[in-house]
């Protein structure tokens, strides 16, 4: 999670422009997106009985 932040930071600062941040910037927030996404069905698999991890 912490090289993600760095990335993000990173791409910020070094590139002036929008491209290459809003990039980073999308990546970003996909990936956080599918982390809460994964922990939430985990967490409804686990309430519901149905297994998990």
């Amino acid at each position: 999670m912490k090289s993600i932040e760095k990335l993000l930071f990173e791409g910020f600062e070094v590139v002036d422009g929008g491209l290459f941040f809003s990039f980073f910037w999308n990546f970003g927030v996909f990936t956080l997106s599918f982390i809460l996404g994964e922990l939430e069905i985990g967490l409804f698999r686990r309430a519901n009985g149905i297994g998990g991890f």
